[in-house]
């Protein structure tokens, strides 16, 4: 069993890893950014050309447990299992100049939108 921790770069496949590995899989803490866009689509953030970003955690390779995922301009908080959005999340829809256009609460079970409110903006 190996057990690691530490940054890799996947060049093939643009994808950069930054947290614990086991056994060659992402396991446990970490953050994975996808960053084959040529164009940043978050400018407002620090997320330079990344098409998403998950922090959270991992198991097996997959996004599972408590995580935030950053995804064509919206930020999820919520519970992944088995690498798919499973249970209530709170979602926000930003604009490029760092505003919040609409927030949500949603429920998924394996990546499926089961129901969708939205939620007053303060």
């Amino acid at each position: 069993m190996e057990i690691s921790i530490g940054l890799i770069i996947i060049k093939t496949s643009s994808k950069i890893y930054e947290g614990n590995w086991l056994n060659g899989k992402f396991d446990g803490y970490g953050k994975l950014s996808i960053i084959d866009n040529p164009e940043p689509l978050l400018e407002w953030g620090n997320f330079g050309n990344s098409r998403f970003i998950y922090t959270g955690n991992f198991k097996n390779g997959l996004f599972d447990g408590e995580g935030t995922l950053h995804e064509n301009y919206i930020i999820y908080k919520g519970n992944f299992k088995k690498g798919k959005k499973h249970g209530f999340f709170t979602a926000e829809q930003w604009t490029l100049g760092g505003l919040i256009e609409d927030r949500w609460e949603l429920e998924f079970q394996n990546d499926n939108l089961i129901s969708k409110t939205q939620t007053k903006m303060i």
